[in-house]
């Protein structure tokens, strides 16, 4: 593969003005001249040759991109691919599928300004396929002709750079890859590429014909299913038994609601042979993406590889096998999480503690900030709440009423009370009934509330989360758990550990009045032991675990 340096801003700003069509003359005849097929026209651009010179079949693509107003790239949802992205995607594609000269049809189906179809091209060959024959096992499809006539550019420059005499032509038609794909294609045995990103919940983000298939395959793709999940269970379709789909994806995918049915799906049909997870976002903006590559099986199959088995091995999160049949919390729990209107209720009516003394009731608001595993921060620390700083806030029952007071009464009683937004799970027990959580704490109620947090802690468990939660919280390892999603959790085989587990978390979980001690490092980490017996894991998870929590473990020596 050929390694082509990217323009700098101003040279691209200069080659926008100029236009693609000329750009693309340009690298065309500098390609041709490279290759010894003929000599150049003389071209008079006020542009200053690139870095690498104009023998570039990606200047054209590029020149392309730029030139395309943001409005122009958001209404079709387009996020051009940057070589060096296409290029990791294309080998995780390839990877494990031998000499690439036995791919025989690739189809990009929104191919941008050929990107994916340059990188393959590369490929091929590497392996020994003569130029003008590389060009016939590639093919594109793109919504927008400027860009498929680029596409065209860059193939025909890139076969008179390597010698083509008799350039085929690219194979690359205008048109909505949610269509019909042409009947004189062979079927595809890899379709790869960078499907257009649309929020379905931004106002007429979807084009009509997205909407229609995807009401045509709602056993699949649920009424919100993002414009890349419609176009990624299309190219599954396209592709032929045994063949391999690589697509880049926003991250949202793995564990939107409306796509839970997809994956389960191709569960069924597709084992996910690894996922590409960037460190950094490669697109501009703030999207972050993944790129699954799943290769299809549609004839069953034993143990094919889960999506959330494949991110664990992307991230470096441990793998757990065997929980997949067992009870689960919602066999001794139920679970529930304020909304807006109970947050602003009780930010009406917080007073600090020492305001009301007197009172004969009162109950201690806690938010996930001042939640940490068996910690509670709460008339140690002060905490922010609706705005304001609070060193021990309270609400009075009395004082309320309604929908909030009833919120409040169903606390009323030993729980466990569940931070968001950490890298691991982070439960204290409330074992008086005394405190609130603050939306979006998660509250669970349940008779067992030492052995519920015991599960919370247990590092196997953790690991689960991270598997099938991950992309869900703001940070790359922050877990998001909901009121549901919790009471899917696996309880343990071993009860025998699970209650040794959950005794020594009754020693660590003191009621919270301010006076509270942080809980000995010891009892916490034969806690994190215990559970990882008692679920039959590898003892190393314990040390992936406590890596993982970090600062969040506040430990008394």
């Amino acid at each position: 593969m050929t390694a082509f340096e990217r323009p700098d801003a101003e040279w691209l700003d200069h080659a926008a003005t100029v236009g693609v069509d000329r750009i693309a003359a340009k690298v065309i005849d500098a390609c041709a001249l490279a290759g010894g097929s003929s000599a150049p026209a003389p071209q008079g651009l006020l542009v200053p040759e690139p870095r690498g010179g104009w023998a570039n079949p990606r200047l054209p693509g590029w020149v392309h991109e730029w030139s395309a107003s943001s409005r122009e790239r958001t209404s079709r949802g387009a996020h051009y691919t940057p070589a060096e992205f296409a290029t990791a995607v294309v080998s995780e594609a390839l990877h494990g599928l031998g000499d690439p000269a036995n791919l025989s049809f690739a189809v990009d189906p929104a191919c941008g300004g050929g990107m994916f179809l340059l990188e393959l091209l590369d490929r091929f060959l590497a392996a020994g396929v003569e130029p003008s024959q590389c060009v016939t096992r590639i093919a594109g499809i793109e919504i927008d002709p400027k860009a498929a006539t680029t596409t065209r550019r860059a193939v025909l420059a890139w076969q008179l750079l390597h010698g083509a005499g008799d350039p085929s032509p690219a194979t690359v038609v205008v048109g909505d890859a949610l269509d019909a794909w042409p009947g004189t294609w062979p079927t595809p045995d890899l379709v790869i590429g960078n499907p257009p990103f649309a929020s379905p919940l931004k106002s007429g983000a979807l084009p009509p014909e997205a909407v229609a298939y995807r009401h045509h395959h709602a056993e699949v793709l649920g009424p919100y299913a993002d414009l890349a999940a419609i176009h990624l269970w299309r190219a599954t379709n396209a592709v032929s038994d045994g063949g391999r789909v690589a697509f880049v994806a926003p991250l949202s995918l793995i564990n939107a609601r409306d796509t839970a049915q997809l994956w389960r799906r191709l569960e069924d049909e597709a084992d996910v042979v690894s996922v590409l997870i960037p460190e950094e976002t490669p697109f501009a903006g703030s999207v972050r993406v993944f790129a699954p590559v799943l290769e299809i099986r549609r004839r069953q199959e034993n143990q094919r590889r889960s999506l959330g088995h494949a991110v664990a091995a992307a991230l470096g999160i441990p793998d757990v096998p065997g929980l997949d049949d067992v009870p689960t919390l919602a066999t001794i729990a139920g679970a529930t999480s304020g909304f807006r209107d109970e947050f602003y209720a009780l930010a009406g009516h917080a007073r600090e503690q020492a305001d009301v003394e007197g009172a004969a009731d009162v109950r201690r608001l806690v938010n996930v900030g001042s939640i940490d595993p068996l910690v509670c921060s709460w008339g140690q620390r002060p905490l922010r709440f609706a705005k304001r700083r609070w060193e021990r806030p309270v609400v009075v029952p009395g004082e309320l009423s309604g929908s909030v007071l009833g919120f409040v009464e169903r606390q009323s009683r030993p729980k466990v009370l569940l931070a968001t937004q950490s890298p691991v799970l982070e439960p204290i027990v409330d074992p008086v009934g005394d405190l609130v959580g603050i939306t979006p704490t998660i509250v669970l109620t349940t008779d067992r509330p030492h052995h519920v947090a015991a599960v919370l802690l247990a590092p196997p468990v953790v690991a689960l989360a991270a598997q099938r939660w991950y992309g869900t919280g703001l940070s790359e390892t922050a877990l998001r758990p909901t009121a549901s999603t919790v009471l899917e959790l696996p309880l343990p085989p071993d009860e025998e550990r699970w209650n040794e587990a959950a005794a020594l978390v009754g020693r660590c979980s003191p009621p919270i009045d301010g006076t509270q001690p942080v809980p000995d490092r010891s009892l916490l980490l034969r806690i994190a032991t215990l559970m990882t017996e008692a679920y039959g894991a590898d003892a190393d998870l314990v040390g992936w675990w406590v890596e993982r929590a970090g600062p969040h473990l506040h430990f008394r020596e």
